[in-house]
C-alpha cells in the first residue's frame, strides 16, 4: 500500500459490508521494522471495512531463517496491529479459514494449534 491508496468518505461508504482479506506480506519489513506495522495498520484500518489477514514472511519472519526467524515476539507484534494470525470467518454459505502457514513445520509452540485448525476448520 502507498499513501496514494487513501480513500475518500464516499469511497469508504461504497465499501460498507465488504470483507477485505490480505494473504500476507502486509508490510515490507515488519519482521524487523516496527514502523512498517504501524504504517500498514493505519492504512488498512483507515479503509473502514472488515479486514482479515494472515502474515507473510516479511511480516513475522520465516521458521529457521538465520536473520529473521519466526518467533513469539514477531507474532505478538502482528496480533497487536492486525489481530489473530489465524481465524475462521463464516460469510453467508462460506467458511473462510485464515491460517498462518508459517507456523507449520516451525517447531513453535503454536504449531499444533495451527495444524488442528487446518485439519478441522475450527479455531
Amino acid at each position: 500500500m502507498s499513501p496514494s491508496c487513501s480513500s475518500s468518505p464516499a469511497q469508504r461508504q461504497s465499501l460498507q459490508g465488504f470483507l477485505v482479506i490480505h494473504t500476507g506480506d502486509v508490510t515490507v519489513d515488519g519482521a524487523d521494522v516496527k514502523k512498517d506495522f504501524r504504517y500498514a495498520a493505519e492504512l488498512v484500518h483507515g479503509l473502514g471495512v472488515r479486514f482479515r489477514a494472515v502474515p507473510g514472511n516479511h511480516d513475522v519472519g520465516d521458521p529457521g531463517h538465520d536473520h529473521q526467524p519466526g518467533n513469539e515476539e514477531r507474532l505478538e507484534r502482528w496480533r497487536a496491529h492486525f489481530g489473530p494470525d489465524r481465524w475462521v470467518e463464516d460469510v453467508e454459505n462460506w467458511r473462510l479459514i485464515g491460517l498462518n502457514a508459517l507456523l507449520l513445520g516451525s517447531g513453535e509452540r503454536e504449531e499444533s494449534v495451527a495444524g488442528r485448525m487446518a485439519r478441522d476448520g475450527d479455531e
